[in-house]
């Protein structure tokens, strides 16, 4: 047993494992520390106070359509709260918040910005929901790595590109159900890529969940499902899976139907206006990792986006292609009508294309740092 053991820490394959998972734990931890500087869960109120989204507008169920139907984290949330006996609740708030009165610190630096955190109401499930986010992240992470290994590329791309692009998450996305979204969207098309369409069901299901729009993605599935079946199963698969997501959306629309405004608001006007604004075009910027910079959706970076994204489009594969043209066919008319001008996270269904374009570029960096690199000797 103890050969064995002792075989198994010599093996190459569990040490490269085990180093590839520190790493994609340690890049989740950093663009989940990101999320927290820039936006967090409490202060959305703050940043959006005519939206009503918040933490406690989640958790309660009170918060304005669309954003209430965005409930898979706040119901997980609610869940272990409602199961969680009392008492320990109360012993883990005391234990994150030691000191009382006005000197009031918690344990988790992200938890002292928030007076929902320090609330012995709210502390239970806002910490439910940091926990959610984080794994969301480094699932998010995970599946971009399989994705990547299903698409063939290279080992060390498949292991830095999921890292680069997790890495500049925050500068995009910054509501609390996305990296959920992201990592739900990259399963999808891994398991479109390596299995049975019926292994979607349960993905549909809770990206519909976690976020209405989820029905609208599924069609940019078409091309990888293509590739292990028919035509006509293809198609079907996509119709059921639309449809388990309709009946989900109609059933949020039931229990919310008298929840504050509607579901789709009507957004175009102010991409033409942020058009027109110099401003917003030019000098907008963000606090990301304690660095200010230009916003994603300022000129110069989206410059920069669309070089990298143009270099990688022709040696993309057929299908990656199809599935960009469908998303971008479904994507930008959607985020045009009801998306917030310069919110690029509104463009999310581009996702996997910006992954691979992303690990296209880091491929072809590598092969050009490989012939320049003079011969030597070992080490």
């Amino acid at each position: 047993m103890l050969r064995a053991i002792l075989a198994s820490l010599r093996s190459p394959w569990l040490f490269h494992r085990v180093g590839a998972a520190i790493l994609f734990f340690f890049a989740a931890a950093a663009s989940f520390n990101g999320f927290q500087d820039i936006s967090g869960f409490a202060n959305d109120a703050e940043a959006y106070p005519p939206y009503g989204v918040s933490f406690i507008g989640a958790i309660t169920s009170t918060a304005q359509k669309p954003f209430v139907f965005r409930r898979m984290l706040p119901d997980i949330a609610n869940w272990t709260t409602a199961i969680t006996p009392r008492p320990l609740q109360d012993r883990l708030h005391n234990w994150f918040y030691p000191s009382v009165g006005p000197d009031l610190h918690s344990k988790i630096l992200s938890f002292g910005r928030s007076d929902a955190a320090q609330s012995r109401t709210w502390f239970f499930p806002y910490l439910v929901l940091y926990i959610c986010q984080f794994l969301s992240t480094l699932l998010a992470v995970i599946a971009m790595h399989l994705l990547c290994r299903a698409m063939g590329l290279q080992p060390a791309v498949t292991l830095f590109a999921p890292v680069i692009v997790i890495l500049i998450v925050p500068y995009i996305f910054s509501a609390y159900y996305d990296c959920t979204e992201l990592a739900l969207f990259f399963l999808a098309a891994w398991l479109a890529l390596r299995f049975r369409w019926w292994w979607l069901l349960p993905i549909a299901a809770l990206g519909a969940w976690n976020k209405e729009s989820f029905l609208f993605f599924i069609p940019t599935l078409y091309p990888f499902l293509r590739m292990r079946a028919s035509r006509k199963t293809s198609l079907a698969a996509v119709v059921v899976l639309c449809a388990l997501c309709g009946l989900i959306y109609l059933h949020a629309l039931s229990l919310f139907a008298h929840n504050a405004n509607t579901g789709a608001w009507l957004q175009w006007k102010t991409h033409f206006s942020d058009l027109l604004n110099s401003h917003a075009q030019l000098f907008v910027n963000d606090e990301v990792y304690g660095i200010r910079i230009l916003r994603v959706s300022t000129l110069a970076p989206t410059l920069l986006l669309i070089w990298a994204l143009a270099r990688a489009w022709k040696h993309l594969s057929v299908a990656v292609r199809r599935h960009t043209f469908i998303a971008a066919a479904i994507n930008f008319p959607l985020y045009l009508l009801f998306g917030n001008g310069g919110e690029y996270r509104n463009l999310s269904m581009l996702s996997i294309f910006f992954l691979l374009a992303v690990a296209w570029n880091l491929e072809d960096g590598l092969k050009h740092m490989e012939c320049a690199q003079p011969v030597s000797g070992k080490v």
